[in-house]
């Protein structure tokens, strides 16, 4: 140990860029191995995790967005019967009265979309008419 401190001491400026690059390799691992795990992990609490797919459209301007169009799903469903299509999309909109309203992040989905998801019970129609 007493060796070690003093080869440290000793070479101060080796020392340091060895330490810096090792630092710099475990954080890279690190982050490396937290993206894969998210990566492998991301939504695998579903039910029928190997049933859920997530589809892409990759635009003109070589970007990928996870938003699709509303007609995509009945399109899926006639190109692929065997397909269960369930679309989520969400929306910035008002809610409320013409007195009272107020902006809030809105989500609209197929009415199978907790059967194929993540079945649930819901409760329909409590609100007195």
């Amino acid at each position: 140990m007493k060796t070690a401190v003093r080869n440290l001491a000793r070479h101060r400026i080796y020392s340091a860029i060895n330490i810096i690059g090792i630092a710099i390799g475990l954080a890279f691992c690190i982050l490396t191995y937290l993206f894969v795990h998210n990566e492998w992990t991301y939504d695998t609490f579903h039910e029928n995790a190997d049933r859920i797919y997530r589809v892409y459209i990759k635009g003109r301007n070589e970007r990928v967005h996870g938003v699709t169009p509303g007609p995509l799903g009945p399109a899926l469903t006639e190109a692929f019967p065997d397909m269960q299509t369930v679309r989520f999309a969400s929306r910035t909109g008002k809610i409320g009265t013409e007195n009272r309203a107020f902006r809030a992040k809105l989500g609209f989905t197929d009415p199978n979309f907790f059967k194929a998801i993540h079945p649930m019970p819901f409760k329909t129609n409590t609100l007195p008419s």
